[in-house]
């Protein structure tokens, strides 16, 4: 049989056997990089909560009415929280000796105020030993942990700064603008919220 003839007969099976045979050659399967600001447009958010929930995630949970789905990439781990066709929240974060290190947080504006710091402090603390901020954050980024340090404390958990070699207590939220600061040396620090 030419080649002609092989491809031929190749392509009319894929059609015959449909999207398992397309998914299957198209193997290994590559996750499009998310940029978080791209959730707000609905058509971008569908695709790619499809593309999680059909192919890539796995379901894990369900918490507050929300499908909670995850998946991995190196170091990093993904969850989607979702009820409906669109991504509603979204987290990455590694995991590193029963740690919990936030890396990025999305919410759908209409979700309800605090919804992230919600499923942070009760899906997610009552899992790990603690959550770990990362070393960058933005003004928008600074006050979510500063909300998010208030419920914390307020809730009875304890909140910390480190810079990798010691912890300081932090009783109270403007302690925290001590540690925020212009600098590569100010990346060093990071916030800790412990049971």
């Amino acid at each position: 049989m030419d080649d002609d003839l092989k491809l031929t007969a190749i392509l009319q099976e894929i059609e015959r056997q449909g999207e398992l045979a397309k998914i299957l050659l198209e193997s290994p399967l590559r996750i499009p990089p998310i940029d978080i600001d791209e959730f707000s447009n609905n058509s971008k958010n569908y695709a790619y909560t499809e593309l999680i929930k059909s192919k890539v995630g796995k379901p894990v949970d369900v918490f507050d009415g929300l499908s909670v789905f995850r998946y991995s990439v190196g170091k990093n781990t993904y969850d989607i929280f979702s009820n409906d066709p669109l991504t509603k929240a979204f987290f990455m974060y590694e995991v590193r000796d029963g740690v919990f290190i936030e890396k990025k947080v999305w919410q759908e504006p209409f979700l309800g105020v605090g919804r992230c710091r919600k499923i942070l402090l009760d899906f997610y603390l009552p899992k790990f030993d603690s959550i770990v901020s990362d070393g960058l954050h933005t003004e928008f980024g600074e006050r979510y942990w500063k909300k998010l340090a208030a419920e914390a404390i307020c809730c009875g958990y304890r909140l910390f700064a480190t810079d990798g070699k010691c912890e300081i207590p932090i009783d109270d939220v403007g302690m925290m603008d001590d540690f925020y600061g212009p600098s590569n040396q100010d990346m060093q620090s990071r916030f800790i919220i412990k049971k």
